[in-house]
């Protein structure tokens, strides 16, 4: 099957690109090249390379915090905002490189006119809905779908991958084959029996953040709450930037313990029946909110962190959206914690978006998704290249699966 996806905001090649938002000539010229890998994309590099460099102010890696700053010089709320997604990926504004301006711009719609190609569409019924839809096409291609099934080991011959084996023993030979769990946790552990097959422990990689999320039903609507919502942590003694205290008790230096939550937090929280009716009966309500943690190193007191996040997210609903009485209209909680992202998900440190996007793991520094030491495996996910987010992950299905059929002679 071959998802064909592109990112919003990017046009169709050999549009024209005279009169595009910059953002759009950035996305016409590092999407093919960059995220897609197409050698053919080189040549449109060198008039987008000289822009910037004609104009170092726009140079898309610089600082993206030094960029917000030329543009929003007087408001840090805004440059707070502006900056929220670099959370997503594991980087403080600061580190982050400019060019992720483009994830706003892309999700405040692209290259705008009314292009079904620009901004982010909500699928009506959930995700899972999505989900379903691709199991169905693979079940019409005539895959064999198996569940309850884990995998224990990649199955190396000849320096080549020759099918897989499975927790109970069971042996499923394969001429291809590719690991969708996350990278990670599953090269070194599934090629553990193949000495010199993984390529890295990963164990001096960055990681991205983690997260509690809060599955949250009411018995009433919370009028107050839009679709997308993001709430901010000020930190009134920090003058030149109050949102700086909680980015650095979610995003603490690489392998320092972290004082989360202590000095306040950014989530945000999403309320899906704003634009899907069916998300929450009349007059009830869904809100899931996203709190990003640090990645876990081991030992943390998560069931601190829980509890301290569900007061402080109910106390700022009360006191941003006006909400009071949300806590005593709850009728039902899920909570997926760090924890629970690690041991039942499988997602190394508990990383919800994988490896974390600084420039020493951005673009071709990312790993491959070929393997490069085993023939004929090959890795998809967000800790692959291009990266993660549902366009990227997608992408990076489509250009695995274009890899295997040409392997294999198809």
């Amino acid at each position: 099957m071959r998802a064909r996806v592109r990112a919003a905001g990017v046009p169709p090649r050999g549009a024209p690109s005279r009169r595009q938002p910059r953002r759009a000539r950035y996305l016409r010229a590092g999407w093919p090249l960059f995220i897609e890998e197409d050698p053919r994309a080189v040549g449109r590099l060198p008039r987008f390379l000289g822009n910037a460099l004609r104009a170092p102010w726009r140079w898309p890696l610089q600082s993206h915090d030094a960029a917000l700053r030329r543009l929003f010089p007087t408001s840090p709320r805004l440059r707070a905002l502006a900056s929220f997604d670099d959370l997503y990926v594991g980087l403080h504004p600061r580190e982050a490189p400019a060019v992720f301006s483009l994830l706003g711009a892309i999700e405040l719609g692209g290259g705008g006119g009314g292009r079904r190609d620009a901004g982010v569409y909500y699928p009506r019924g959930g995700f899972a809905g999505v989900v379903d839809r691709l199991a169905a096409a693979c079940a019409a291609a005539g895959v064999d779908v198996r569940t309850a099934c884990e995998v224990d080991e990649v199955l190396v011959a000849d320096g080549a991958a020759a099918g897989v084996r499975c927790a109970d023993g069971s042996v499923v030979n394969a001429d291809y084959v590719v690991v969708n769990a996350d990278l990670a946790a599953a090269e070194p552990r599934l090629l553990r029996n193949a000495p010199g097959a993984a390529r890295s422990t990963y164990d001096d990689a960055r990681f991205s953040t983690s997260s509690i999320t809060f599955l949250w039903a009411f018995s009433t609507r919370l009028g107050a709450l839009r679709h997308h919502n993001v709430f901010l942590a000020e930190d009134a003694a920090d003058a030149d930037d109050p949102f700086r205290a909680a980015w650095d008790a979610q995003l603490p230096a690489r392998g320092a313990a972290s004082p989360f939550p202590d000095t306040g937090f950014h989530f945000y929280a999403c309320a899906p029946s704003r634009t899907d009716d069916a998300a929450a009966p009349p007059g009830g309500d869904t809100v899931m909110v996203l709190v990003p943690t640090p990645p876990l190193r081991g030992g943390e007191p998560v069931d601190a962190w829980v509890a301290d996040a569900r007061d402080a997210v109910f106390a700022r609903l009360a006191a941003a959206a006006g909400l009071a009485d949300a806590r005593a209209h709850l009728v039902h909680e899920r909570v997926i914690d760090p924890r629970a992202w690690r041991d039942d998900l499988g997602l190394r440190r508990g990383s919800v978006f994988g490896l974390a996007h600084g420039l020493d793991q951005l673009a071709l520094f990312r790993p491959a998704r070929a393997s490069g030491r085993v023939a004929n495996l090959a890795f998809v996910g967000a800790s692959t290249r291009p990266g993660n987010g549902v366009p990227l992950v997608l992408t990076g299905a489509r250009l695995a699966s274009d890899a295997a059929r040409a392997a294999l002679g198809l």
